[in-house]
């Protein structure tokens, strides 16, 4: 787990991660929880942080459960006034999980905290493939 992510942008003011990648393959086929997902971002002070179509690809027989927990996000030099999620999408590989839930994403800003998480649009993509791992 702990996928990391480096971004180093040029604009101060916008910062977008796009298509971060996590591979999970754990054991329960009925809960898959992604956990400490960290983004390290190094921009000089952004004012708003997005993060677009964050893929997660899950390899577990067909979870019924699916829990992002603690994904954090550092940001190097100041705090963002807006963080925002946009569609993250999650890549089940055998079926769709009946529910998907968000827990607790933390945003660890390494002298302050964001004031505004906004989570959007939370997609389930599936493979439509049936196999054990």
């Amino acid at each position: 787990m702990n996928a990391q992510c480096s971004i180093a942008p040029a604009s101060p003011k916008k910062v977008t991660i796009v298509n971060a990648q996590f591979s999970i393959t754990p054991a329960s086929p009925k809960k898959v929880t992604i956990v400490n997902a960290q983004f390290s971002i190094t921009p000089a002070s952004p004012k708003k942080v997005t993060i677009v179509n964050a893929q997660f690809s899950i390899t577990p027989a067909s979870p019924k459960k699916v829990t992002i927990v603690n994904a954090q996000f550092s940001i190097t030099p100041a705090s963002p006034k807006k963080v925002t999620i946009v569609n993250p999408q999650f890549s089940i590989t055998p079926a769709s999980p009946k529910k998907v839930t968000i827990v607790n994403p933390q945003f660890s800003i390494t002298p302050a905290s964001a004031q505004k998480v906004t989570i959007v649009n939370a997609q389930c993509s599936n493979a439509l493939a049936r196999r054990k791992k």
